[in-house]
């Protein structure tokens, strides 16, 4: 089971930039696509280009807070936490944990973040 995880991730990824690929006018589109990428890289231990997506699906953080999709940027943020918790950055950590926390409110998946956030934030305390 554990070698068709990484082929599945590798899979989604392709797909992921072939999405974002075909549709480069939809803002909302390319950054979710962008969070998406970022997390598979991370998944795929590639933290460099998991970064590098993830500051990409943040470029139009505005634009999608306006668009009522919050949850793009908030996500990219949290996990550009995981990042740095990964790489043993606990201060830029936890300024990622706390922007993505307090900068966007109101989404459907708010509480499901924000705990994942606080278990992200106690474990670097222990």
């Amino acid at each position: 089971m554990e070698m068709r995880q990484p082929m599945l991730f590798y899979l989604c990824l392709d797909v992921t930039e072939e999405l974002a690929a075909l549709v480069p006018s939809d803002v909302v589109l390319i950054s979710s696509s962008h969070l998406v990428i970022g997390a598979l890289h991370f998944e795929l231990g590639r933290r460099e280009q998991a970064e590098a997506s993830l500051r990409e699906a943040l470029v139009h953080a505005e634009v999608c807070v306006k668009k009522k999709e919050q949850h793009i940027p908030a996500y990219a943020t949290f996990v550009l936490g995981q990042i740095y918790q990964a790489s043993g950055d606990v201060e830029r950590m936890k300024q990622a944990m706390s922007k993505a926390k307090s900068s966007y409110s109101d989404y459907e998946v708010e509480g499901r973040l924000q705990t994942k956030i606080k278990v992200a934030l106690e474990s670097t305390v222990a």
